[in-house]
């Protein structure tokens, strides 16, 4: 079971959108796989800007792993951060950083979510 919490916007704020849209595209594809149990969205949503530790979160949702992610633009490239949490350890289990060109931001979600 896994909770995927808002991207963090690590920019300028003009890249919220970025963020919340990475962060939408993610949910999307891999709630859509079966062998899945995500959180809902707005449930996740309800943990934006929160400094609760992954742990707390996760149990208060009732699931068994936390993808985090970081969205920072940098001489015009977009860098993508994003780990998995197994929230009982309090344990990155997986991790990877994206550099993309900015137009390639949105087309990086479905490669980001096959690989979790």
């Amino acid at each position: 079971a896994l909770v995927i919490l808002p991207f963090r916007n690590a920019g300028p704020a003009a890249n919220a959108p970025l963020a919340d849209g990475l962060m939408s595209q993610v949910y999307a594809a891999l709630a859509a796989n079966e062998r899945l149990s995500v959180t809902s969205k707005t449930s996740a949503l309800s943990f934006r800007n929160s400094s609760q530790p992954a742990p707390d979160i996760a149990r208060a949702l009732g699931m068994g792993y936390v993808l985090e992610g970081t969205v920072t633009e940098l001489d015009r490239r977009v860098s993508v951060g994003v780990q998995l949490i197994w929230a009982e350890g309090d344990r990155v289990i997986w991790a990877k950083t994206y550099d993309l060109p900015p137009a390639e931001g949105m087309a990086a979600t479905n490669r980001l979510a096959n690989d979790v």
